[in-house]
């Protein structure tokens, strides 16, 4: 009875393994499970080795296609961003090369805690074979729940500077875009024969047709004279 009781009131899941299949004791009806023989009670509690790597190899993979979309999104804003400038390369070469080191460090951190968490996992397969089911599962499936946090919080953060980075590369293209320009005052006058920018008072001409473009539209206009003082 003292031993029922104990049972009753253990906040730790017990399960009751006497090792006689046709007979129930009163320890058996009280416990969280039943088992037939002590053999089978291990093989109920403690996770499958098998399962374990599986779910390793889940989180990698996932890990791996995180970091390739995120990659290719990163990718195609530069495709957009670059469409938009004359010639951005010399802008997103230091950008491109910063992203590919922070990714390739987030992979490779992701890969250390797999591997990390793979050998951790072997050993303890191999420790379930010295020690009782009770105390392997009381002392090591936390830690694998951790090791699993682990590398989906790696996965996660390493997104997150990615995302940081895009937002902010993003920004200083858009800056440099010409109608940003416009908008804070300037204007770009255009040979209206041609078709080209004029950069200097020597490309007018007293009577020229040009057009000037503003933030909001553009208008026609005619050159009466020229003037080589400072830009005001």
């Amino acid at each position: 009875e003292e031993v029922v009781r104990a049972i009753s009131r253990s906040p730790v899941p017990t399960v009751s393994a006497v090792g006689h299949e046709t007979d129930f004791t009163l320890a058996d009806l009280v416990a969280d499970l039943r088992a037939p023989t002590p053999t089978a009670a291990a093989q109920a509690v403690v996770p499958d080795r098998v399962e374990l790597l599986e779910r390793v190899s889940s989180l990698a993979l996932r890990l791996r296609r995180g970091d390739a979309r995120t990659r290719e999104s990163v990718r195609q804003e530069w495709r957009i961003a670059a469409g938009k400038l004359a010639d951005p390369r010399p802008l997103l070469q230091g950008k491109r090369y910063a992203a590919a080191e922070r990714s390739a460090a987030l992979v490779e951190r992701g890969r250390s805690l797999v591997r990390d968490l793979g050998e951790r996992v072997e050993r303890l397969a191999a420790t379930v074979r010295l020690r009782s089911p009770a105390a392997w599962v009381s002392g090591r499936k936390g830690e694998v729940a951790v090791l699993s946090g682990r590398v989906r919080a790696a996965f996660d953060a390493g997104r997150s500077r990615l995302h940081s980075s895009r937002t902010v590369l993003a920004g200083k293209l858009g800056a440099l875009d010409p109608k940003a320009v416009l908008t804070r005052g300037y204007a770009i006058a255009v040979d209206r024969g041609t078709g080209r920018a004029l950069r200097s008072v020597a490309e007018t001409r007293a009577g020229q047709a040009i057009d000037v473009q503003v933030a909001d539209g553009s208008f026609g206009a005619v050159v009466e004279g020229r003037n080589r003082g400072t830009a005001r």
